[in-house]
């Protein structure tokens, strides 16, 4: 179980737990924006566990100047641009929000730790701690986040990524039975030994969308049969291009987000799971119009490669 704790109060009598990236979270008190992945109010001996993990965060005294920056850079949070300051010792990690400590991280006790001023009800602390004070936690536990949208269609579930402002939201935008939008932002790459295929995680909120939660999903994880990465110049026509398995592997490192946050050893791993998935997902550029007048196009074209693409592998 991951703990997400505040400051804000010493009492767990309203703590919650929440289902995320196929874990159960609890966060001490309730957290609004997560209701779609609220599972039940969490019970006494879970609540008596984090609340000793909470304490022995707090009784920790490492000073921030003997701990490795790790990163350092601007990066948007709320309503606009912040610089972000992630250092590490060990298990033990903060990150500071414009140079104030705003949130600890104890990966040995898989624990949050939340300084930041306004709780879970606040959009910024939320973001921090479903973002990347959470992906880090998460890629510690082995399960690893794209920077991507996904759609299902009736041929397959597609990954979409690229970079910011190229236009993956808008192709995953909910289109009809045919095209059923999973995730719009941050996507959560389950693999289990004994579970053939990659699979998507449903359960991570997607702050971009209502109720933090894309719509129509069925109960399971959704194997992911194809990855799409945009081409971030526009074509005169819609064009399909196969990536081999070196460049798929680079671009799925690249596209995992977070991943400037990654130690040594978290990163090792990651880079072995990203040469697993190019060996089992297939890559595929595509290069396009930026044409709105064409997205209907674009969309049926997708989805008739994809089937296209299984009879050729």
């Amino acid at each position: 179980m991951i703990i997400v704790s505040t400051l804000s109060s010493y009492d767990w009598s309203q703590a919650q737990i929440y289902n995320l990236a196929g874990k159960q979270v609890l966060f001490q008190t309730a957290c609004p924006v997560l209701k779609s992945f609220h599972i039940d109010q969490a019970p006494v001996e879970a609540v008596v566990e984090a609340s000793m993990v909470a304490q022995e965060c707090l009784d920790l005294t490492i000073d921030s100047n003997d701990m490795p920056e790790i990163y350092s850079g601007p990066a948007p949070f709320g309503d606009r641009m912040r610089e972000v300051s992630f250092r590490r010792l060990d298990d033990f990690a903060r990150f500071e929000l414009d140079g104030e400590l705003v949130c600890e991280i104890d990966f040995s006790n898989n624990h949050i730790h939340l300084i930041r001023d306004g709780g879970f009800a606040n959009a910024v602390n939320v973001q921090l701690v479903t973002g990347p004070a959470m992906i880090v936690l998460l890629a510690s536990l082995k399960t690893y986040c794209l920077h991507a949208s996904a759609v299902a269609t009736k041929q397959g579930v597609i990954a979409i990524t690229a970079e910011s402002g190229v236009g993956k939201s808008t192709l995953a935008w909910q289109a009809g039975d045919g095209w059923q939008q999973l995730a719009d932002d941050i996507l959560p790459i389950l693999y289990e030994k004994n579970v053939s295929g990659i699979r998507l995680s449903k359960d991570f909120p997607q702050l971009k969308l209502e109720n933090a939660c894309a719509q129509g999903l069925s109960n399971d994880d959704p194997a992911i049969d194809l990855i799409l990465r945009l081409n971030p110049k526009p074509a005169d026509a819609i064009n399909f291009r196969i990536m081999s398995k070196s460049e798929a592997m680079l671009q799925f490192v690249r596209h995992t987000v977070a991943v400037k946050l990654f130690d040594e050893k978290i990163m090792r791993r990651h880079t072995k799971f990203a040469n697993y998935v190019a060996s089992k997902v297939p890559m595929v550029e595509l290069s396009y119009p930026r044409d709105l007048m064409q997205l209907t196009e674009l969309r049926e074209q997708i989805a008739d490669y994809l089937p296209q693409l299984k009879r050729e592998n």
